[in-house]
C-alpha cells in the first residue's frame, strides 16, 4: 500500500470516529453512503477528506447539505 492511501486511510478513521461520535443513526447512514460512492468514484483522497469533512459539518449541525452534493 502506497504512501498517500495510508494517508487517506488514517484520515478517514478519524473522519468516521467523528461522525460516529456526532451524528445520528440515519445521518450516519447518510454519511456512509456519500463517503463511500466518493471513493468508489475515484475522486482524489484529500479532494475526498475535505468534502467529507464539509459534509459531516453539515450534517451535525443539521443543515440542509442538497448544495454539497
Amino acid at each position: 500500500m502506497n504512501c498517500a492511501r495510508t494517508d487517506l486511510s488514517a484520515k478517514l478513521v478519524t473522519l468516521d470516529q467523528v461522525a460516529d461520535a456526532a451524528l445520528t443513526g440515519p445521518a450516519q447512514a447518510r454519511y456512509t453512503a456519500y463517503r463511500d460512492a466518493l471513493i468508489a468514484d475515484g475522486q482524489d483522497g484529500e479532494q475526498v477528506v475535505q468534502t467529507l469533512w464539509l459534509f459531516l459539518w453539515n450534517l451535525s449541525e443539521g443543515r440542509s447539505v442538497n448544495g454539497v452534493h
